[in-house]
């Protein structure tokens, strides 16, 4: 799975993106740095649909 089915999986199914961050969810074929860096983006305030195009409006 690539890194990129995996944002939208999380994005779109709200029990697999509680879980994750609940660390009971791991994907395999991501390294340890990026599921960290997956949390990160994930657990943050910034609105989801700015995460999948790496752009937020909340940094000024």
């Amino acid at each position: 799975m690539m890194l990129n089915d995996i944002i939208q999986s999380l994005l779109k199914d709200r029990d697999l993106m509680e879980s994750f961050l609940q660390g009971k969810v791991q994907f395999a074929g991501i390294s340890e740095t990026e599921s960290k860096a997956l949390f990160d983006v994930m657990g943050s305030n910034i609105a989801a649909e700015n995460v999948y195009y790496g752009v937020s409006n909340n940094w000024r």
